[in-house]
């Protein structure tokens, strides 16, 4: 098939551009057929069926670069925009449950993000994964705060410290605690 040179010019200037392998191996095939090689060579250097080789020249040619190009993907793949997950990193950075009245804790969960965002952006994943793939995007790490006894009394904990570190002192060996 014979190609114009302005087709031409559109088919290297795409080449350049694109930096997907499917688009440039539909451009490099296209190319080469404006050099006036076979049908049959072309489709078998770029290993694909002769049926699909025309497919590509077809569109090509009623559509030009958009007819080869590849198109996006149908449906709403994201349910949060950018715009909106920066400003839940945003908030969740600066302020904490508590100050938001959504809880009387002071660290956020996935069931504290799940309510945030469904009141903020009436937004809600299927998954709880999804919740912690978003503190993870956000630079969160998950960790669980250590146990702490709330009963303890201090005075008492120091005593019991400053009595085994004194018995500890004549101790040979490695079996020796400190706090």
């Amino acid at each position: 098939m014979r190609y114009t040179m302005e087709q031409v010019t559109q088919l290297h200037d795409f080449l350049k551009e694109t930096k997907n392998t499917s688009e440039q191996q539909r451009g490099l095939a296209l190319l080469a057929l404006s050099k006036e090689k076979k049908r049959t060579e072309v489709a078998e250097i770029f290993e694909v069926n002769v049926a699909t080789l025309d497919g590509w020249q077809m569109r090509f040619k009623r559509l030009g670069i958009e007819g080869i190009a590849n198109k996006g993907y149908p449906g709403n793949h994201y349910k949060l925009a950018k715009k909106q997950k920066e400003e839940i990193k945003r908030t969740i950075t600066e302020k904490t449950p508590q100050e938001l009245g959504l809880s009387e804790k002071r660290f956020w969960s996935v069931k504290l993000l799940r309510q945030y965002i469904k009141q903020e952006y009436q937004v809600v994943y299927d998954s709880e994964a999804t919740y912690r793939k978003l503190f993870y995007a956000f630079g969160f790490l998950c960790h669980k705060p250590g146990k702490h006894n709330r009963n303890q009394r201090p005075a008492e904990v120091e005593r019991f410290r400053v009595k085994v570190k004194k018995r500890s002192e004549n101790t040979r060996g490695w079996a020796v605690w400190y706090w």
